[in-house]
């Protein structure tokens, strides 16, 4: 009975083997298996596309050789994350023929009964940057187009305020001709008067009208 169940339980763990090489192997994602050295013992079909070697050059490469020159100072403390406590990061890989590509790594340690292994999955990024590239210009364009309505506002604001005094100031100016107007008027009408009266007093009463007309007191 126990063997039947030892059978049973080896087939399953090769049945689940098989499934998770499958995937592996037909993942979209790059994914590659390295020694404690950083050595690449298994790299899936995606990473030899993605970097142009095939699968037997990419085994045995170290995973710096993957990497873009102005990232390897980074790569040994990445590695050792890698290995203690996991990591995601951003970096720049290098295919074959000396192209630069943008990527995202998740790595950690994996433990297997005959010992440890790195697991990376790695994605390229390209499209997400440029992605990123044009939102921050929108962000900016749209920044920038705020600023300048708010400019707009300002002198909107200004010039309104200016139309106000200069309607103010019209009002006044004609407040103060309507007055020159009435006083004009007044001596117009004082003019006519004395041009009409011979009698002294009748001059003096008329005067004395039309001065109280044109102060505006009774």
């Amino acid at each position: 009975m126990m063997d039947q169940n030892q059978d049973c339980a080896e087939k399953i763990c090769m049945i689940d083997v098989a499934c998770y090489k499958t995937m592996i192997e037909d993942a979209n994602d790059i994914i590659l298996v390295l020694a404690n050295d950083g050595r690449i013992l298994f790299a899936n079909r995606a990473a030899s596309a993605a970097y142009g070697y095939s699968r037997s050059e990419l085994q045995g490469l170290q995973i710096s050789e993957l990497r873009s020159p102005e990232t390897h100072a980074t790569v040994g403390e990445q590695f050792q994350k890698a290995k203690n406590e996991g990591i995601v990061f951003r970096t720049i890989h290098l295919r074959k023929n000396g192209e630069t590509m943008p990527v995202e790594v998740s790595s950690r340690k994996v433990r297997f009964a005959d010992g440890e292994v790195v697991f990376s999955i790695i994605r390229d990024i390209s499209a997400i940057l440029k992605m990123e590239t044009l939102l921050k210009e929108n962000e900016e364009h749209l920044w920038r187009l705020n600023s300048e309505l708010a400019i707009t506002n300002e002198k909107l604001t200004a010039s309104e305020e200016e139309l106000r005094q200069q309607l103010d100031e019209l009002l006044l100016h004609e407040e103060s001709i309507n007055r020159q107007n009435h006083i004009l008027s007044a001596l117009h009408e004082a003019a006519l008067g004395l041009m009409q009266s011979e009698d002294v007093m009748d001059i003096l009463n008329m005067v004395a009208y039309h001065a109280t007309e044109m102060m505006g007191t009774p």
